[in-house]
C-alpha cells in the first residue's frame, strides 16, 4: 500500500511540476508574441505625410498603400532640360512599404523608402551621360515624400555648366545724334535677364539714375532689344508699335515705349539659365546681342502674309491757289499690315512648332492736294470726281485741326516721322482704305 501510494504522489508532483514549467515557458513566449502583434505607434509619429499615431504596424502599412495608390493614379513628374520636357510615369517609383514601416520610428517624421527604375529610356544617354544621376534622384524622391502630384525637376543643376555663347545678335541703323545712346550705353552696358523671371525697361530706367532720356531714344533701344530677342524663346509680355511706319525699321520689328503713357516693353526669360543683352555702339549702328547657355533648339524669324493699302488723294480747297496751280499738303504713304512668326526647328533641321508672334498694321497716310476754289464748281454733289480715287472736303481751306488718330501714342515731334501727316491722314477712319496693291492716282 506504501508502495502503491508513494508512486501516486511522486506522479502527482511530476505533472504539477511539468504543468508549472510549460505555463512559464510557452506562456511567457505567447504573450511576448502577441505583444509583437499588436505594438503601436507613440502620438506624433509620422510616416511621408501620413499620421500613424497610436495605429498597428499593419493599419500603418495599410495607410500608405491606399495613400500611395492615389498619388500614382493622380502624379505628373517631369524632368527640364532647357526646352524640352521629359515625362516620368508614376509606374516608375515603387514604394517599399514593409521597410518603410519597418524602419520607422516613433515620434518623429519618417521618410518613405521608394525605388526607382532607371531612367535610360526616358532621358536621351548624350544627357544621361553628363548627369549627376544620384543627386538628381535624392531630390525627386524627397519631392515625393510629401505625395506631390506635380513635380517638376530642372535637370540643368546636375548637368555641368556650360559655356556662354552668342545666341541671337541685331542690329539698327541710327540717324540721330548719339550723345543719348552713347548716356544709355555707359550706365548699361549690360542687362541681365535672371532665371525664369521677368525685364522691364520702364522698371530698369525708373529704378536707375539715368538722366531722362528721349521716348524716341527709349523707343530705339527697345526696338535693339525686340529684335534681338526675336530668335529665341523668350516670351514678350508688352509690346506697342507707332502710327506710322519708322524709318530704318522693317514692319513687324518696332517696339515703342512711352513711360509717361505707361507704354512699356517688357520680356520674359523662361529658361533655368541667366542671359546677358550686351550693347554695343558701332556708328551709325546700334549692336544688340544675347549671350547665355546654348539653346536645345534653333529660332528663326519669318513675315508672313505682308499687304500694304496704297493711300487715297483728300482733295482741299482755297481760295489762295491760283487756277491751274495745286499744292501737295501731304504726301501719301501707303499703309501695311504684316505677321512676325518664329519657327523651332530640332537641331536635325525638324521644324517643331510655328507660332504668331505679332500682326501688326499701320493704316495709309492718305495724300492731301489743296486745289484752287474755282475747281469746286467741277466736282460732283456726291463729293468724288468721276474716274478718280479721290476724297473731297469742301471748304477745308488750310486748316489743319483734325481729331487725333491714336490715343495713347506718341503725341507730334516726339517719334521721327510722325509730323503733321499723322493729323491730316485721320480721314481711314471713315473707310478711306485703299485696297491691298492698288495704283495711286
Amino acid at each position: 500500500m506504501k508502495t502503491r501510494q508513494i508512486i501516486k504522489i511522486s506522479l502527482i508532483l511530476i505533472v504539477f511540476s511539468l504543468f508549472t514549467y510549460s505555463f512559464t515557458y510557452f506562456g511567457a513566449s505567447a504573450l511576448s508574441s502577441k505583444k509583437d502583434v499588436e505594438s503601436i505607434f507613440s502620438g506624433h509619429t509620422f510616416i511621408g505625410t501620413i499620421d500613424v499615431s497610436n495605429k498597428t504596424k499593419e493599419e500603418a502599412k495599410a495607410l500608405l498603400e491606399a495613400r500611395w495608390n492615389e498619388w500614382s493614379s493622380n502624379a505628373k513628374v517631369a524632368l527640364i532640360h532647357k526646352e524640352q520636357a521629359y515625362s516620368v510615369s508614376a509606374e516608375s517609383f515603387t514604394l517599399l512599404t514593409d521597410q518603410t514601416v519597418s524602419s520607422a520610428s516613433d515620434g518623429i517624421q519618417n521618410e518613405l523608402v521608394v525605388k526607382m527604375e532607371s531612367l535610360s529610356g526616358i532621358l536621351p544617354d548624350t544627357i544621361i551621360t553628363r548627369l549627376n544621376l544620384e543627386e538628381m534622384e535624392n531630390d525627386l524622391i524627397v519631392a515625393i515624400q510629401g505625395f506631390n502630384e506635380n513635380i517638376v525637376i530642372e535637370l540643368g543643376r546636375y548637368l555641368p555648366q556650360e559655356e556662354p555663347i552668342e545666341v541671337s545678335a541685331a542690329s539698327i541703323k541710327l540717324n540721330d545724334k548719339n550723345e543719348e545712346f552713347l548716356s544709355f550705353i555707359k550706365s548699361f552696358p549690360t542687362i541681365v535677364l535672371e532665371a525664369e523671371s521677368q525685364f522691364s525697361l520702364a522698371s530698369l530706367v525708373k529704378e536707375s539714375e539715368l538722366p531722362e532720356l528721349s521716348d524716341h531714344t527709349y523707343s530705339q533701344i527697345a526696338t535693339a532689344i525686340y529684335q534681338a530677342i526675336l530668335p529665341t524663346n523668350f516670351h514678350v509680355s508688352e509690346r506697342h508699335i507707332s502710327r506710322q511706319m519708322q524709318e530704318n525699321i522693317e514692319p513687324g520689328f518696332e517696339a515703342k515705349v512711352q513711360f509717361n503713357k505707361r507704354m512699356d516693353f517688357s520680356v520674359y526669360n523662361p529658361n533655368a539659365s541667366t542671359y546677358t543683352i550686351v550693347f554695343n555702339w558701332n556708328s551709325p549702328d546700334l549692336e544688340v546681342s544675347v549671350n547665355g547657355a546654348p539653346f536645345l533648339y534653333n529660332y528663326s524669324i519669318h513675315t508672313l502674309d505682308k499687304q500694304e493699302f496704297q493711300p487715297r488723294i483728300i482733295k482741299q480747297f482755297s481760295p489762295l491757289i491760283n487756277v491751274g496751280q495745286k499744292s501737295v499738303k501731304v504726301e501719301g504713304v501707303p499703309g501695311v499690315i504684316v505677321k512676325v512668326v518664329r519657327e523651332t526647328h530640332s537641331k536635325k533641321g525638324e521644324l517643331l512648332k510655328t507660332e504668331v508672334l505679332s500682326e501688326d498694321f499701320y493704316p495709309p497716310v492718305h495724300r492731301i492736294e489743296v486745289h484752287p476754289l474755282e475747281a469746286a464748281a467741277t466736282v460732283p454733289e456726291s463729293g468724288t470726281a468721276p474716274g478718280e480715287d479721290t476724297v473731297v472736303l469742301p471748304g477745308a481751306g488750310d486748316s489743319d485741326a483734325q481729331p487725333d488718330q491714336s490715343a495713347g501714342e506718341t503725341s507730334l515731334g516726339e517719334d521721327e516721322g510722325e509730323d503733321a501727316t499723322d493729323k491730316e491722314a485721320d480721314i481711314e477712319e471713315d473707310g478711306l482704305f485703299g485696297k491691298p496693291n492698288e495704283e495711286p492716282k
